[in-house]
């Protein structure tokens, strides 16, 4: 790939779309002429401003101002810092510190969150109408490697925080790649953008590969209330969602008896996609989902489906060109059964992690591949499967438990709604299994015990059934499983 920066490629895009929309919103649209000139705005407003080069941390739904100025922001070589508009405001001001961003950026009123950091803020609300003032620029002494495009924060199920590193080439390469890979993507497509710019796979599957592939672009700040979601979706060929987004669609296509739009393609990550899901999304819409599999540190995509035809039910989809996969031993796993840590090589896979030195040596084996932490296997086609995080494996007596084949299990009670397993630290059997579920209508906790007995070997049935109100979840719908772990109740 060339060396051009994120803004560089989707300039070279855009020109050969320059009156075309490229994203469409609430209200009005941009076309990429008109996207492109905000931004390039942007970029000389920062330069001007002495911010070019300097880390800038953006804290926004998606919005199209937002979009422009992380555009611009890579146009003046300034690596963008995604925050989560949603977190607490100390939570901010220590990740600004963190990455050493010179300034925050929000449509929101965040005046208090820069103050705190001891940064300047700039209100974003009036950037399409060509209003934007910048703050005098403060310099913190944080060292970044060349070539940093944004600084993602990840903390998944363990809640520890990391600011994830991604380059210019990686983001684009991981972009293309899915492009070449996903056979039914076609420049006249229509991206339906409702994942959080803050969160990978938002930033580049639903932002950024649209723009690099001639894509127009529904942009929608939240995807709650979920019925303005539905409506807006008809709009739309292509749907990216998280399993959590796309079940709470396919209850709202249950509940009005059909979607009458023309989704053509709906792709699924950032968890693992129950099997039961597809075929309820199947029914609502007319259209199965493809699975893949990612994660922040590898841009995020590691491998995808490539289309209903050369799908694998139950997989995470083929590698995509040029990324490679391998499964590794893995400590307290029998390596007899296929089963291993996954992990990546590429030029998808992150810098690093900023200011953590030995937490990126860790992250990497001897050789230099990325460790994912997640338990899988290559069946003989080459498409990888999930199985767990190493992190999640349940021993009891010695014996292996994966959460998710529990979890299955309980989903096919009809009491269940939603449910997560998690291994209980027990004095005399290490670890005991136990469930927390989400109840649909009355539900008796021995009842699903006993019906899981019939299902399961005795090791792998859960000791205890806890009933509650909703699970612990990341801003992007992942269990938070060390919350359930620590559980009192």
């Amino acid at each position: 790939m060339s060396d051009l920066n994120l803004f560089e490629r989707v300039f070279e895009a855009g020109r050969r779309h320059w009156d075309k929309e490229a994203l469409k919103f609430e209200g009005g649209s941009l076309t990429y002429g008109e996207l492109l000139g905000l931004a390039d705005r942007v970029a000389m407003a920062l330069e001007e401003g002495g911010f070019a080069g300097r880390m800038v941390a953006l804290c926004s739904p998606n919005l199209p101002q937002s979009m422009a100025f992380a555009l611009g922001a890579m146009r003046a070589c300034s690596p963008v810092a995604l925050l989560n508009p949603k977190d607490s405001p100390q939570n901010l001001a220590l990740q600004i510190g963190l990455c050493g961003a010179s300034l925050l950026a929000s449509p929101l009123p965040m005046v208090g969150v820069a103050e705190a950091a001891g940064v300047g803020f700039v209100d974003l609300k009036g950037l399409l109408d060509g209003a934007m003032e910048l703050p005098e620029p403060r310099c913190f002494d944080v060292r970044l490697p060349e070539g940093v495009a944004a600084v993602f924060f990840t903390s998944g199920s363990t809640g520890s925080q990391k600011p994830v590193m991604l380059s210019h080439e990686g983001i684009a390469f991981d972009a293309m790649a899915s492009l070449e890979l996903v056979e039914d993507l076609e420049e006249g497509d229509v991206m339906f953008n409702v994942l959080p710019m803050f969160h990978s796979f938002g930033f580049t599957v639903s932002f950024l590969l649209p723009l690099l592939g001639g894509m127009s672009q529904v942009v929608r700040p939240s995807f709650l209330p979920i019925s303005e979601t539905f409506d807006a979706l008809r709009q739309a060929t292509v749907l990216c969602g998280v399993p959590m987004m796309l079940g709470m669609l396919a209850s709202e296509a249950s509940r009005r008896g059909g979607f009458d739009g023309r989704l053509k393609l709906v792709i699924s990550g950032g968890d693992k996609l129950p099997l039961e899901l597809d075929g309820a999304f199947e029914r609502g819409f007319g259209v199965p989902i493809l699975e893949g599999y990612g994660l922040t540190e590898a841009s995020p995509v590691v491998s995808v489906n490539p289309s209903y035809a050369r799908r694998v039910l139950g997989s995470a989809g083929k590698p995509l060109p040029g990324v490679e996969v391998r499964i590794s031993p893995c400590e307290g796993v029998d390596p007899s059964e296929g089963v291993g840590e996954v992990q990546v090589r590429g030029k998808n896979v992150m810098l690093g992690y900023l200011g953590m030195p030995e937490e990126t040596r860790a992250a990497f084996s001897e050789d230099g591949w990325l460790r994912t932490k997640d338990l899988g296997f290559l069946d003989e086609r080459g498409y990888l499967h999930l199985v767990d995080r190493a992190s999640d494996l349940i021993i009891v007596g010695g014996f292996n438990v994966y959460p998710s084949e529990v979890e299955r299990v309980l989903r096919e009670h009809p009491s269940v709604q939603d449910v997560a397993v998690v291994g209980v630290e027990d004095p005399l059997r290490g670890q005991v299994v136990t469930a927390f579920v989400v109840p649909r209508g009355e539900a008796d906790p021995a009842e699903m015990v006993r019906f899981c007995k019939g299902r399961l070997a005795p090791h792998k049935v859960p000791r205890k059934v806890v009933l509650v109100e909703e699970l612990p979840r990341t801003a992007v719908g992942k269990v938070r499983r060390s919350a359930l772990r620590s559980h009192r109740g």
